[in-house]
């Protein structure tokens, strides 16, 4: 009866639904008279995302691009989310399985939540107490700047870069 929860990975359906929109206005211009044409000016395209691309090489390391990148795809498509309900329930079937059947009986529990997992085998390879705060902070901490590094880059590709004087 041990479920695995934490870490749901499900296509996010307003982009789905974004996209759809965007080629439904393109559709319904282009069969009131417009000509298709006239959405694809490639000289303006090449302007536009050229640019954006080269400002943003300017203020970032191309290390960082790459994995802001790809972030930015999973963000758009995937709706990561964590039901904290359900990590609540997920301890409290662990904690029943630690009274009747030890600490070991952990570490064939299904557990798909990375951070929970890591802390959990922690403590079945009878890692001291301190030693399990002291890593899990760490790693929370750089996923965290990470994350906040990689949104950094999105967010200033977007922003102007200040005319020179």
């Amino acid at each position: 009866m041990s479920r695995s929860v934490g870490g749901n990975e499900n296509v996010d359906k307003a982009t789905l639904v974004g996209l759809l929109a965007g080629v439904d206005v393109i559709a319904l211009a282009v069969s009131e008279g417009s000509d298709f044409l006239v959405f694809l000016n490639l000289p303006c395209a090449l302007i536009v995302f050229g640019g954006v691309f080269a400002s943003t090489l300017i203020k970032f390391p191309i290390s960082t691009l790459g994995s802001a990148l790809w972030d930015r795809i999973k963000v758009a498509f995937i709706a990561r989310c964590v039901d904290p309900q359900q990590l609540i329930r997920q301890a409290g079937e662990m904690a029943t399985i630690v009274r009747k059947n030890g600490i070991l009986a952990l570490d064939s529990y299904p557990i798909k939540n990375t951070f929970l997992q890591k802390g959990v085998s922690m403590c079945v390879d009878g890692d001291a107490p301190d030693h399990i705060h002291q890593v899990l902070t760490r790693d929370m901490t750089s996923r965290s700047s990470a994350r906040s590094c990689r949104s950094g880059c999105s967010a200033q590709s977007a922003r102007p870069v200040p005319p020179s004087a």
